[in-house]
């Protein structure tokens, strides 16, 4: 359980810089699986 603790504040925070950079994820998906 002490690795959830630790992944949810991250896992939390890679989600705000998708929200925030949502366009250059997707870009960048697009060319790693284009």
């Amino acid at each position: 359980m002490r690795g959830n603790a630790e992944t949810s504040p991250f896992l939390s925070f890679l989600l705000l810089l998708i929200r925030r950079n949502h366009r250059f994820f997707l870009y960048m998906v697009d060319c790693s699986y284009g």
